[in-house]
């Protein structure tokens, strides 16, 4: 699908290998109900991007054969009632942004093809012109990224009720990055960050850390914002 709405949109087993035409992508997925199941996309192209409610992007592998970082995400812009699990990103990430509220990002890998920091981040979140809550974002396997999550946001803009948890981020220049001035609610605790340049940086408001394990097997408590 391109810019059309629609109610359902489906795509299962689908297999495209090293291919610089995406059927994926052509400028927006519009639908009330997207589903991405069981495919394999090594591609040149740009994945996803997708405008619409209730999605389900599960069980596939997503392979950036190429090297323009940029033009290899997940884009949700904005697209709400989000589900990405068991998918293994190898040289790609995901941005959610534009209000793409009420997502959850759980059991995926992240990781860079040859082993460098060639990206920014695996994952994104960013309150743009939109306030940006009620994400979760747990039990992740990110590795060598510059950095592995990326709280961020523009303008007046804020972010709340964002919950990181239970991941396991190393390799990293950063683990888990914290830049807002609007920050509310929102909840560090159970990651195991180690082999990170710096584990976690924060400069949000109403940030609560607890009971992260940084540096490999040695248990940090970091006081509550």
């Amino acid at each position: 699908g391109s810019s059309n709405q629609t109610d359902h949109v489906t795509f299962s087993h689908c297999d495209y290998y090293n291919s610089n035409v995406n059927p994926f992508f052509l400028d927006a997925i519009l639908a009330d109900y997207i589903t991405v199941r069981n495919c394999f996309l090594d591609t040149d192209a740009n994945f996803l991007r997708l405008q619409g409610d209730h999605n389900h992007i599960v069980g596939n592998i997503f392979h950036n054969w190429g090297t323009a970082e940029s033009l290899k995400r997940i884009w949700l812009m904005p697209s709400k009632y989000s589900i990405i699990s068991h998918n293994q990103f190898i040289s790609c990430n995901i941005e959610v942004k534009l209000g793409s509220n009420y997502t959850n990002i759980s059991n995926n890998i992240f990781r860079t093809r040859d082993g460098a920091n060639q990206y920014d981040y695996a994952i994104l979140l960013k309150a743009d012109t939109v306030d940006l809550e009620d994400i979760i974002v747990s039990h992740n396997n990110i590795h060598n990224f510059g950095t592995g999550v990326l709280l961020t946001q523009l303008a007046d803009a804020k972010s709340q009720d964002i919950i990181i948890a239970n991941n396991r981020i190393d390799g990293c220049t950063i683990g888990i990055h914290i830049d807002t001035i609007k920050n509310e609610h929102t909840m560090i605790h159970g990651n195991q960050l180690f082999g990170n340049t710096t584990d976690l940086t924060d400069t949000g408001v109403e940030t609560r850390k607890h009971d992260n394990i940084s540096n490999a097997a040695t248990r940090t408590w970091l006081a509550e914002a």
